[in-house]
C-alpha cells in the first residue's frame, strides 16, 4: 500500500466535489474501518482516516494513469521521429513506401491512447494544433514535420493530461469499486496485527496482512496448494524489515542457481538462500549506508552458481559464497531497472528498465559493451540458448529481438496488444512466450484486445497460438520442459503444456489470503513463487 501524502499530490482541488463523509456512511467497509479506529485513535481521528480513503485511492489512481498514458506518448513520439528519419533517408520507392504506412498509422494510434482516459474525447484535438495533424495524418509529408513539432505535440499532451485525468476520476459512476479495493488491506491489517492498526505509525499507513506460511505447511493445507501437476513442497517465511520505518512490500523477484543450491530473493535488500534442506538465508552486503542503492527488484544467477546480479535503482554484481559485492554497475542511473539476464556461457549481463534502455555489460569487469534505447520502457528480457540473440519487451507489446554480440535488431515479433511484463525461451530455442497485460490501477482485469500468455516460433517469429485461461494481466512466465507455468495477477499460479496451452495444473493463492508476485524454476522440475506477503514458496511439477 502506498504510504499517504498530504496535501494529496496528484488532485488537488479537483476533490471538492465528493462529500467524503457521505461515501464514509455509504460504503459498509469504510464504516467498518471507522468503527475499527475509533477504539484506537479517538472518533474524530478515525473519521479523518476514513475519509482520507478514498482521496489516496483516487490520487494513487490518477497519478498511475498519467505516469502510464505519458511513458506512451514518449514511446510512440520517440517511434515517430525515428520513422521521419528513416522516411527521410530511404533509397528507394518500396523502402519509402513501408515506412509512409507505419507514419500512417501513428496519428490513430496515439489519438486511440489518449482516449483511453474516460471521455477525454476532445484531450487530443485541444493539445494537437490543427495544422500539425494535417501534416502528420499525410506520410508524403512526414519529412517535414521537425524533431521540434514533435517535442512540443508530446510536452502539450502531457501538461493537459494530469487535470483530464482529475476531472474524469471525480465524476466516475462507480466509486464503490475503487473504494473496496482501497479498504480491504486495511481491514485485513486490523483483523491480522495485535496491538491494531497503527504498529507502525512513520508509515502513515497499515502493514498488509502477511501469512503465516510455516503455519499453512505444517497445519495440512498442502493439498489445498495443490492442483493438477502442481504439489506442494514447502515455504520460506519473510524477512524482518531492516528498519521499522521499512514498509511491507512483495517480494519482487526470485533466481535460482543452475545446480538448484542457492536462491537469491528479497523484499528490500537480497538475501541468499540455501536449498539443501536447511533453508538457511543471509543478507547479501552489510546494512550501510549503500543498502539503499541495493534493491532486489530484478535478479539473476550466473550460470556456474557464483555470483548473482540484483538490483532496483542500480546493479550490484556479488559473490554468493563469500555474501559481498564484487561490483556496482551503473550506479546513478535515472531508470528504474524492471529485468536482468545472463548470458547462458556467464561472462555478460543484459539489463532494461524504465527508460527504455537495453545494456549489455561485461560481468567480469562492469564495462558497458553496448547500449540502446528501445521505442518503448522495458519489462522484460531474455537470452537465446546459445547466447546470440536476446528478446526484449515492454509497453508498446512488441517482442524486438537484437545481435548480443552489437545490438543490431534482427526482428521485431508480431504486438501482443498489451504490455509485456515477462519473456520466456525455452531450452531449445524453438519457442517465445510472452506474459502480457497492463495492471492500472492494480486488479484490473485483462483489456479484450489483451493477450495473457503468446507462444511465438523463435526462429520466425510467427504466432504459434495464444493460451486463454488467465482473467487478469499476467506477471511472469518460465518454460520447464516442454511445461510452460504462470502467475497473474488473478491469483493463481498454473501450469500448461508446450505448445499446446493445455491447463494442466492450477493453484489458487488469493484462496490463503495471498497473491503471486514473482516467479522461477529450478532443475528436478522445481518452482519458485514470489509473495505479495514477502514469502516464497515452491511447487514441484508432477
Amino acid at each position: 500500500m502506498s504510504t499517504r501524502r498530504r496535501p494529496y499530490a496528484f488532485l488537488g482541488r479537483h476533490l471538492t466535489g465528493i462529500d467524503l463523509a457521505e461515501q464514509v456512511d455509504r460504503h459498509a467497509g469504510l464504516r467498518g474501518l471507522r468503527a475499527a479506529l475509533a477504539e484506537r485513535l479517538g472518533e474524530a481521528a478515525a473519521e479523518e482516516e476514513a475519509e482520507s480513503v478514498l482521496p489516496q485511492a483516487l490520487d494513487d489512481l490518477g497519478s498511475e494513469l498519467v505516469t502510464e498514458i505519458s511513458r506512451d506518448i514518449d514511446a510512440l513520439l520517440r517511434t515517430w521521429g525515428r520513422l521521419a528519419d528513416d522516411y527521410r533517408s530511404a533509397s528507394d520507392r518500396g523502402e519509402m513506401g513501408r515506412v509512409a504506412q507505419q507514419l500512417a498509422d501513428l496519428p490513430g494510434r496515439l489519438e486511440e491512447r489518449v482516449r483511453m482516459v474516460p471521455n477525454a474525447g476532445g484531450l487530443i484535438s485541444e493539445a494537437i494544433p490543427t495544422s500539425l495533424v494535417a501534416r502528420l495524418r499525410y506520410p508524403v509529408a512526414a519529412g517535414r514535420v521537425q524533431p521540434e513539432d514533435l517535442a512540443r505535440l508530446g510536452e502539450r499532451l502531457k501538461a493537459a493530461l494530469p487535470a483530464a485525468v482529475a476531472r474524469e476520476l471525480v465524476r466516475l459512476d462507480d466509486l464503490d469499486a475503487l473504494v473496496q479495493h482501497a479498504v480491504q488491506p486495511l481491514l485485513r491489517g486490523l483483523e491480522v496485527l495485535p496491538g491494531g492498526l497503527l504498529a507502525n505509525p512513520r508509515s502513515g499507513g497499515p502493514p498488509e496482512a502477511e501469512v503465516d506460511w510455516e503455519a499453512i505447511a505444517a497445519g495440512g493445507l498442502q493439498e489445498e496448494l495443490s492442483g493438477g501437476v502442481l504439489r506442494f513442497e514447502r515455504a520460506w517465511p519473510p524477512q524482518a524489515p531492516p528498519t521499522p520505518d521499512h514498509l511491507p512490500q512483495a517480494v519482487e523477484d526470485v533466481a535460482v542457481s543452475p545446480d538448484g543450491r542457492v536462491a537469491v530473493w528479497g523484499r528490500w535488500e537480497p538475501w541468499v538462500h540455501r536449498l539443501d534442506g536447511s533453508g538457511i538465508g543471509r543478507r547479501l552486503g552489510e546494512q550501510d549506508a549503500r543498502s539503499w542503492w541495493r534493491h532486489c527488484i530484478a535478479a539473476a544467477i550466473s550460470p556456474d552458481g557464483r555470483q548473482a546480479a540484483t538490483g532496483g535503482a542500480g546493479i550490484t554484481i556479488w559473490d554468493l559464497e563469500k555474501g559481498r559485492a564484487v561490483l556496482d554497475l551503473a550506479e546513478g542511473q535515472t531508470q528504474e531497472l524492471h529485468a536482468l539476464s545472463y548470458s547462458p556461457c556467464g561472462r555478460t549481463l543484459a539489463a532494461v528498465g524504465a527508460s527504455g534502455l537495453l545494456t549489455l555489460f561485461d560481468a567480469a569487469t562492469g564495462q558497458t559493451r553496448w547500449s540502446l534505447r528501445l521505442e518503448d520502457p522495458a519489462q522484460a528480457v531474455a537470452f537465446s540458448p546459445d547466447g546470440r540473440l536476446l528478446y526484449a519487451g515492454g509497453w508498446t507489446g512488441a517482442v524486438s529481438v537484437h545481435a548480443a554480440a552489437d545490438g543490431s535488431r534482427r526482428a521485431v515479433f508480431d504486438d501482443i496488444g498489451g504490455c509485456i511484463n515477462d519473456i520466456a525461451v525455452d531450452g531449445c530455442g524453438r519457442w517465445v512466450v510472452t506474459a502480457g497485460g497492463c495492471a492500472c490501477p492494480p486488479g484490473t482485469p485483462l483489456s479484450p484486445g489483451d493477450v495473457g500468455l503468446r507462444i511465438f516460433e523463435a526462429r520466425s517469429g510467427a504466432v504459434v497460438g495464444d493460451i486463454l485461461g488467465h482473467t487478469h494481466p499476467v506477471a511472469r512466465v518460465d518454460i520447464v520442459g516442454d511445461r510452460l507455468v504462470s502467475i497473474s495477477d488473478d491469483g493463481t499460479l498454473r501450469a500448461w503444456s508446450l505448445p499446446g496451452g493445455t491447463l494442466v495444473g492450477l493453484v489458487d493463492l488469493e484462496r490463503v489470503g495471498d497473491q503471486p508476485t514473482a516467479l522461477a524454476v529450478g532443475p528436478g522440475d522445481r518452482v519458485f513463487v514470489g509473495l505479495r506477503s514477502g514469502a516464497v514458496a515452491t511447487w514441484r511439477l508432477g
